[in-house]
């Protein structure tokens, strides 16, 4: 006899799924795939998306969507960048923000292949930072939700100097060289 002993998820989990059960707007690629940035993204989302306050950061897009329309949502999402062109998602990515990157690919998968202004996505600034569980998070999300992209296109994708999230990791300073991204 097998004895199965349900827990209740740690509150992290829970948030995160009812995150993920809102309805946010979908972009389409002819508008938002390969369009330029073109607005400096708002201290308090690059900071909610750095220290990884994904409550806060979706719902200051919740409030947007419900108050001011689900187009001024995508163009937070997809034309808002930090100085460096880093979108909501490099930002995440690049400080392990784990939350808000699920929540990210989950809503906003076209994100996952969008460039910085030095042609880095975000797995390249995960790569690059050694965050692990950001890299796995992307990878997953990839493997698992993306329908239009293959897990080794965006292992492939090269930066402005022509280096893979992979070169990054092995090559960036203070981190071993030959070091591998950890078991996909």
């Amino acid at each position: 006899m097998q004895l199965k002993i349900d827990m209740p998820r740690p509150v992290h989990d829970q948030e995160l799924e009812r995150w993920k059960a809102v309805k946010f707007p979908v972009p389409k690629l002819a508008d938002y795939g390969f369009s330029e940035p073109n607005k400096i993204l708002q201290k308090e989302f690059y900071t909610y998306a750095k220290e990884d306050n994904f409550n806060a950061l979706f719902g200051l897009l919740s409030d947007k969507l419900e108050h001011v329309s689900s187009e001024e949502v995508l163009n937070v999402i997809f034309q808002h960048v930090a100085a460096s062109g880093n979108s909501l998602l490099h930002v995440a990515a690049s400080h392990g923000g784990e939350g808000v990157t699920q929540l990210l690919c989950h809503h906003f998968p076209l994100l996952i292949t969008r460039k910085n202004f030095l042609g880095d996505n975000a797995l390249h600034l995960a790569a690059r930072a050694g965050r692990f569980d950001t890299i796995q998070n992307l990878v997953k999300h990839v493997k698992i939700h993306h329908k239009t992209l293959e897990l080794a296109s965006l292992l492939r994708m090269k930066n402005n100097k022509g280096n893979t999230p992979l070169h990054d990791r092995c090559s960036h300073q203070g981190l071993p060289r030959g070091g591998l991204f950890p078991r996909l």
